[in-house]
């Protein structure tokens, strides 16, 4: 069950206010809640936005079972808190969206060296925070350019505050950051109406090295942390209206760049796709 309540105080301040009650299978019932805040100045041209809320993760069905105590696992806990600006420069086609946001992780499930190789609860705190950047601009009436930056600060306690994992250990981490999060990622593109039934778009993602964790194939097999390299890798399509008929010719990957998101794990190659289809 949930509440949600909405409210518009004044012309330019409106609240939402809202609490959800879950009670799931394994006995586990758990409450969340979130506040947020929005106001507009006049004056500025400016909205001013900020949100506090509470979230929870309950154990997956791979998590309950791979388990050796799975009576024992309870829900993943959060708190978060954001703050943001967004401006719009209507005579110049500008939309800017800054966002501050600040997460807290606690009983986050590991299933590592400490635990026994079975998911359990553990007790550090997983911290990520950071900025947000979104904005859009249209200098003439066909043409669009987006670009997304987010700058994201990590520290993953429940790994590195583990006294037979963290720096006091064997020194298998490289640094304290989450898995698999890089701390810069950008991405940028544009769509142009070449007519009123036929629009190409360009995207292009870049992504700074993160950190993982390795595996046994691993120098000595070890387990020792890997760096993920960065990439930039750039899509391309083509969209046809006509009528109830749409159609697609995309181009993703297009200087076939070698990445990896995750250990051994490989992106897709370039690769081209079409199809159509039609409405009614």
């Amino acid at each position: 069950q949930y509440i949600d309540l909405q409210s518009k105080i004044t012309n330019n301040l409106y609240s939402t206010l809202g609490v959800r009650f879950d009670k799931h299978s394994q006995n586990l019932d758990e409450d969340s809640e979130r506040a947020s805040l929005a106001y507009f100045s006049d004056t500025l041209g400016t909205t001013l936005k900020s949100s506090y809320g509470t979230g929870i993760k309950f154990p997956s069905l791979y998590e309950y079972y791979k388990s050796n105590s799975p009576d024992s696992l309870v829900a993943e806990k959060g708190r978060s808190f954001d703050f943001g600006i967004q401006k719009n420069f209507a005579s110049k086609g500008l939309s800017i969206d800054l966002t501050f946001f600040n997460h807290k992780y606690e009983d986050t499930i590991e299933g590592w060296k400490t635990a026994g190789w079975t998911p359990v609860n553990m007790g550090g705190v997983v911290r990520t925070r950071g900025l947000e950047l979104l904005s859009s601009f249209k200098p003439i009436k066909d043409l669009n350019f987006d670009l997304a930056y987010t700058y994201n600060s990590t520290y993953d306690g429940a790994d590195f505050d583990d006294p037979d994992l963290g720096p006091g250990s064997a020194g298998d981490f490289l640094n304290s950051q989450m898995v698999r999060v890089p701390r810069h990622l950008l991405n940028i593109g544009a769509n142009y109406n070449i007519s009123d039934s036929t629009i190409i778009r360009w995207k292009t993602k870049w992504s700074d090295t993160a950190r993982d964790y390795g595996n046994t194939n691993d120098a000595g097999g070890n387990f020792r942390d890997v760096r993920l390299k960065s990439y930039l890798v750039s899509d391309l399509g083509l969209g046809f209206n006509y009528g109830n008929y749409k159609a697609f010719i995309d181009l993703t990957n297009i200087f076939n760049e070698k990445y990896s998101q995750a250990i051994q794990f490989s992106a897709p190659e370039r690769a081209l796709s079409f199809g159509f289809k039609k409405l009614y």
